[in-house]
Formats: structure tokens, sequence, C-alpha cells
């Protein structure tokens, strides 16, 4: 199970996510949409420990992620990148559809 609480991230004055929230249970999938600069890569990477949260908890089978290796975290869920080739091939509706199958 992934659990992240109230997770935010400021670089200096400028806030790049704020008060993220969601947990997600083993086999569901989450989809982050949203327009460019509005956050999804920055939270993707605080929950991949690529990058500190400034505020917010992150949970992985109810166990702190800043308390877990970093492998064992990167071995219990996986990120798929928007890269533009694929885009090229598939429009936004069917790579949402190919995701959530």
């Amino acid at each position: 199970m992934l659990e992240v609480r109230n997770l935010r991230k400021n670089y200096g004055t400028q806030t790049a996510v704020e008060n993220v929230s969601f947990s997600l249970s083993p086999g569901e999938k989450l989809i982050l949409l949203g327009t460019s600069g509005s956050g999804k890569t920055t939270t993707l990477k605080m929950i991949n420990r690529l990058i500190e949260p400034s505020a917010g908890q992150i949970w992985f089978d109810n166990q702190d992620a800043r308390q877990q290796n970093l492998n064992t975290c990167a071995s219990k869920w996986a990120m798929l990148s928007s890269k533009r080739a694929f885009f090229l091939i598939l429009r936004w509706p069917k790579t949402l559809l190919y995701f959530l199958k």
C-alpha cells in the first residue's frame, strides 16, 4: 500500500506541490493529470525519493518511506514517464485507456 499525506515541495518561495494526499492499495492505479508545471513530476520524484518533500509523509506498507532502504521503496512500485515518442503514437485518450487496462 502507498499512502501520501499532505505532501508539499517548495523551491525557495515557489511552491511546486501543495497538500497532495492519496492512498493506493495493491492493484490500484493512479494517473496524475495536469498542465505543464503543475507538480506531477515533482510529486512522483518525491514518492520515488529522488527529491525530499518540504512537508508531508510518504508511507509504503504502513512504514515511513524515509525509514526504508531506497531500493526497497523503488521495488514496490513502478513509474511510467511520458515520452514524446509514445504520445506521437497514441493521443492522450488512448494513452490513458492503455494504462488503465
